[in-house]
C-alpha cells in the first residue's frame, strides 16, 4: 500500500515533475550507503540523465558542505537504479568520464531533504492537531 507522499510523488511524476519522487529515492535507507572493501561508502549525490534520477555516486563524505569542484575526486562507486555497479574505483584507476556525472552535484541528499521538508510544510495542518495539543 502506498503512502500519501508516494501517491503525490507518482501524480507529480506523471505530470512531468520528478523532484519529489527523486528526493524520496535519494533519501531511502537502501540508497544511503553501499558496501565497499569491507566498509561502507556514503551517498554523495544522484546523477540525472534526461531529467530523471538514474545513478548514484558514493564515496567518503567527510562533511555536509562538499566542495563542488572536488566532490568528483571522492567518487569511488557509481551504481544504477538497480544497484548494479557501473564504476568501482577498486577495479578501475580512471574516474568516470561521463558528462552527466559532472553536472549533477546539486542533487545531493541535502537537496532531497529540502524537497521533502518543503513538501511537508505545504501539507494542510490536520484539524485534529489543536485538540490533541490541548488535551495533552
Amino acid at each position: 500500500m502506498m503512502s500519501t507522499i508516494q501517491r503525490d510523488a507518482m501524480s507529480r511524476a506523471q505530470a512531468g515533475d520528478w523532484d519529489l519522487a527523486d528526493a524520496i529515492e535519494l533519501c531511502c535507507e537502501g540508497r544511503l550507503h553501499v558496501d565497499y572493501r569491507g566498509g561502507r561508502l556514503d551517498l554523495l549525490f544522484g546523477i540525472w540523465e534526461g531529467g530523471r534520477l538514474r545513478r548514484f555516486a558514493y564515496g567518503q563524505a567527510i562533511e555536509d558542505d562538499l566542495d563542488p569542484d572536488m566532490v568528483y575526486d571522492d567518487v569511488m562507486v557509481v551504481t544504477d537504479l538497480n544497484g548494479n555497479r557501473l564504476y568501482d574505483r577498486s577495479r578501475v584507476d580512471e574516474p568516470p568520464t561521463d558528462p552527466a556525472l559532472y553536472s549533477s552535484h546539486e542533487r545531493t541528499p541535502i537537496w532531497a531533504l529540502k524537497v521533502l521538508a518543503d513538501y511537508q510544510r505545504a501539507l494542510p495542518v490536520p484539524t485534529q492537531a489543536p485538540l490533541i495539543a490541548e488535551a495533552a
